[in-house]
């Protein structure tokens, strides 16, 4: 199958007001809102404590749980609004970029609540629902589940709208408020790899420049590619395929780098590398075979063989 080259924009049209808050999207059961894009600590209203990375550990599937208030970067979350929801990526997770994520490919009911590697899954993009003066906070694969609290503390999803652990707080505070997520492969072969990014301008920025470079094993830079524009979009997503956009083939069975960056605001941000190791390449093996019937007589093997025969 031919790789090509893509890029998309996903744009972000959402309305704010002077609260930071307004209808956004509709649904046949909720009406969910929109919060300003921005650094907020997410209280749970039931228990008073905070929503946090576990240790503030930027792995994947690292678990999320509450706590005591710690103003600590694992309970800071930089909300972006993007296209039918919203985003939530812990501060500790600023340079890699990794999301809060419910882990399950089909989200139910006790699913943990993670971080995980942005991938623009839907179970990496949640909505809000307003009861009274706190938000309920859905996960866009299933609507139907919330974030809640279970008994040990830990983050998990549930499908009871009476639980009293659904209801959560949004209290602003300071973070980073532009991010380039980690970037993903989407495919690698012997020569080839397509590399996917994706870079959040919740405050509508311009963005001038973006691209990504390839390295060898060894961190020295092999070539790299750039395209200059100005865009205000508030959500863009990008996929390179290296075969093409770098005009060159990989080597099989060999160890890459790469890393992506975007320059908002005129600022550079730059993922960290990302490595990557394409596959073997594999010779097809033939072999030289003949058709005997009764017809040819005696046949003399020894012969046949000599002359580069495999198989009869």
């Amino acid at each position: 199958m031919r790789l090509r080259q893509c890029i998309s924009l996903a744009i972000c049209l959402s309305v704010i007001f002077q609260m930071g808050i307004v209808a956004s999207y509709a649904d046949e059961k909720y009406d969910f809102v929109s919060v300003q894009s921005g650094c907020y600590y997410i209280k749970n209203i039931n228990t008073g404590l905070y929503l946090m990375v576990d240790m503030g550990e930027d792995i994947n599937q690292q678990n999320v749980s509450v706590s005591e208030k710690t103003e600590d970067d694992s309970q800071k979350f930089m909300l972006y609004d993007a296209p039918e929801g919203i985003y939530l990526r812990p501060e500790s997770s600023a340079k890699s970029g990794r999301v809060l994520n419910a882990d399950a490919d089909n989200v139910k009911s006790g699913n943990n609540v993670n971080i995980f590697n942005f991938f623009a899954e839907n179970t990496m993009m949640w909505k809000l629902s307003k009861k009274g003066d706190a938000y309920i906070i859905h996960n866009s694969n299933n609507i139907d589940c919330f974030v809640t609290v279970d008994e040990k503390g830990n983050a998990i999803m549930t499908d009871k709208a009476n639980d009293d652990n659904i209801l959560w707080s949004f209290e602003r505070t300071t973070g980073k408020e532009t991010l380039v997520s980690y970037t993903t492969l989407d495919v690698i072969n012997d020569t080839n790899a397509i590399i996917n990014a994706t870079a959040f301008n919740p405050n509508n920025k311009e963005i001038t420049e973006m691209g990504f470079v390839l390295f060898d094993k060894d961190k020295n830079k092999i070539k790299g590619y750039s395209e200059k524009n100005s865009t205000y979009d508030s959500f863009v997503s990008l996929c390179y395929d290296t075969r093409e956009t770098l005009n060159m083939l990989l080597s099989p069975d060999t160890t890459y780098m790469y890393s992506f960056y975007v320059v908002i605001d005129g600022k550079k941000i730059t993922t960290k590398k990302v490595v990557f190791k394409t596959e073997k390449s594999y010779t097809p093996i033939f072999a030289y075979g003949i058709d005997v019937s009764s017809w040819q007589g005696r046949v003399d093997w020894e012969r046949v063989a000599s002359g580069g025969v495999d198989f009869a």
